[in-house]
């Protein structure tokens, strides 16, 4: 699996630190400027990826939800949010437009587990099968 943190701050990434170290995982820091071409070379690939690209709000300058919409039905692009300033009222909604993981302000203070991590990017994986 690998991470993709799309964040201006290094200390979110210390949240990440279990995925780090761990084997199974390999975690990415990029500046919040990269996402936008980032996104497009995963959407080029047009495959299943084993990706999840988590954006911090904090330095997102944009919509969103208009972001997610426009990657949601690409198999190659999956998307976490890094909501340190709970700016989202109603989290749920972003699982409705196909995000795969939600982290608050309270989970970002203790390292994630992996195998948290891997179920975010299973459920997202299993919710975008052909019926």
């Amino acid at each position: 699996m690998k991470i993709m943190l799309f964040s201006d701050s290094r200390r979110i990434g210390a949240a990440f630190a279990a995925a780090d170290r761990s084997r199974t995982c390999v975690v990415i820091h990029k500046a919040v400027s990269n996402l936008q071409d980032t996104l497009s070379e995963l959407s080029a690939r047009s495959s299943i990826n084993e990706t999840v690209c988590y954006i911090d709000l904090g330095d997102f300058e944009g919509d969103i939800k208009r972001l997610v919409r426009k990657y949601r039905e690409d198999s190659s692009v999956r998307i976490g949010i890094i909501d340190t300033r709970r700016s989202i009222s109603d989290p749920g909604s972003l699982f409705h437009l196909g995000v795969a993981d939600y982290l608050g302000p309270e989970l970002l203070k203790v390292e994630i587990p992996v195998k948290r991590l891997t179920r975010a990017l299973d459920f997202v994986n299993s919710s975008r099968q052909p019926v």
